[in-house]
């Protein structure tokens, strides 16, 4: 595809919130012909002189309906549409420089890297994106217990939780399984095996989960956070063998596993409230 313009967004250093059309960068605006309520730039990777960019400049619109992500014209890319309807869930990784959102639909999965020092903007996207996935989910009070703070959270997941835990928002259950390390001595040598905390939150209007495991591992300086409506969530059960976790089924044949370190009790309390929240909803299917 071509194009010419004076203006080269792949200059652009920063992320900054579009909201109207005279907010788009000019090499964007013969691609784009849709209406719009706001959107984010997104620039593209900051890399060396003589090194290739991993991802382009994205420009990123919604309106009340859907999603759709635009890649520089150098690109020839076509645009993704997608509807939230067709959204099962978000996910959002931070582990240091590298962060990325993915939003996993029905039939396919769409990755948004983006640049640590873009969060805060990107932050304004995922609170747009939460209200259209949650705009026709009624607001649940709290069935069994409220349980607002944990006094085990540890500084990540406390303030993975103030990210993602929106004003009006209420924690319904909590089930946390904080990290913990195994050390195994031989002779003279000895090793650590960390085990990923988990955090998995039920609220008055979405299922959360936040996990430091990434590709198996624990990561000490990062997080992944993954988000659904109640609405997408079709059960929820423990599942107690050799290692116990809770299974969370979702529509479009996804699903999450959670690793569960915690009292069988305290498990089972957790997916007796979450049930019950589907229940009132019309959507356990157990």
């Amino acid at each position: 595809m071509s194009f010419s313009t004076s203006v080269d967004s792949r200059a652009y250093s920063f992320a900054y919130i579009i909201r109207e059309r005279e907010g788009l960068p000019a090499d964007f605006e013969d691609q784009i012909a849709q209406q719009f309520d706001q959107g984010i730039f997104l620039p593209r990777e900051l890399a060396g002189r003589f090194d290739i960019p991993r991802f382009p400049p994205r420009v990123v619109l919604l309106d009340a309906t859907s999603i759709t992500i635009h890649w520089h014209p150098s690109q020839d890319t076509a645009p993704v549409c997608i509807l939230f309807e067709e959204i099962v869930y978000v996910e959002i990784q931070s582990f240091l420089l590298d962060c990325m959102l993915r939003i996993v639909t029905k039939e396919f999965t769409c990755d948004i890297p983006f640049a640590a020092r873009d969060s805060k903007r990107v932050d304004e996207l995922l609170s747009w994106i939460r209200e259209g996935l949650c705009q026709r989910l009624p607001a649940f009070g709290s069935h069994e217990y409220e349980d607002s703070r944990d006094p085990r959270l540890n500084a990540k997941f406390n303030g993975a939780e103030k990210v993602i835990i929106y004003p009006g928002e209420r924690i319904i259950a909590r089930l946390y399984s904080a990290p913990y390390c195994q050390e195994k001595n031989w002779f003279f040598y000895s090793s650590q095996s960390w085990t990923p905390g988990n955090d998995l939150l039920s609220t008055n209007l979405r299922l959360i989960w936040i996990t430091e495991e990434q590709h198996g591992f624990r990561q000490e300086y990062g997080y992944r956070i993954f988000y659904t409506p109640l609405t997408n969530a079709r059960r929820i059960r423990l599942d107690s063998g050799k290692r116990p976790s809770v299974e969370v089924l979702l529509c479009g044949n996804r699903s999450w596993q959670v690793p569960v370190a915690v009292e069988e009790k305290v498990a089972e309390r957790f997916v007796s409230t979450v049930s019950r929240q589907l229940m009132l909803l019309g959507r356990d299917e157990s």
